[in-house]
């Protein structure tokens, strides 16, 4: 079977006037379907670009990037966003929850853009993260570790082949970042969930199933 992503070569390169600041060089690596990938690293040495890149957000200087078989930025611009949409879930460290919006709003608004998601999928994946009984609170009535369930609540109640998460226990306290990452876990065994998660903690890191390193850009470890 072919990995659910990889990269080849893949290279970033950011223009600030005159000067250019390389942030990938060169990486190549693959991951295969089901798995729980940390990505660790000091801060700019280019993981987050490596998820942006790889979420179709960010389109890389040069290189190859290929999604669940697909060469990701050989689609149209319109291809790419709806592809991501079906195939591709996201977890911030901020949450980007809407404030005005319940829980169980905020991830019916993600079943709703999805259009065409199993609708029986809600009842599975609020109930696997321990939020049913938060169901009817907003934002400011929640806690961050509770704020971070709901948001991967939202990330794959479509079933998204590919969970993307950028630090998601990078706003909470040691309690809170231990139930997420067991919530992480628990979506990934239940689901099989492919998950790719950014990371500065080694101990959140220890979560997954294998550690990809990157230094100045590049994968020194994987």
């Amino acid at each position: 079977m072919e990995p659910i992503i990889a990269t080849e070569d893949l290279k970033k390169v950011y223009r600030v006037g005159k000067v250019e600041v390389p942030a990938l060089r060169g990486v190549t690596l693959s991951i295969e379907e089901g798995e729980f990938v940390a990505v660790v690293g000091p801060s700019g040495c280019g993981k987050s670009t490596l998820l942006h890149v790889l979420g179709g957000l960010t389109r890389p200087t040069s290189g190859k990037v290929l999604v669940d078989g697909n060469d990701l930025f050989a689609l149209s611009d319109g291809e790419r966003t709806r592809f991501r949409r079906h195939k591709i879930g996201f977890v911030f460290q901020r949450f980007n929850l809407l404030p005005t919006l319940t829980a169980a709003d905020n991830i019916r608004l993600a079943q709703h853009i999805g259009n065409g998601c199993n609708p029986h999928r809600f009842e599975a994946v609020t109930t696997l993260l321990g939020i049913t009984d938060r169901l009817g609170q907003r934002p400011n009535e929640m806690s961050g570790g509770e704020l971070q369930r709901v948001a991967i609540a939202r990330a794959v109640v479509c079933e998204p082949k590919i969970l993307l998460a950028d630090e998601p226990t990078g706003n909470l306290d040691s309690e809170n970042s231990r139930i997420v990452l067991d919530m992480m876990r628990a979506v990934n065994r239940e689901f099989r969930q492919t998950i790719m998660m950014i990371t500065h903690n080694p101990e959140a890191a220890a979560v997954a199933d294998r550690i990809i390193e990157m230094r100045d850009g590049r994968v020194i470890s994987k």
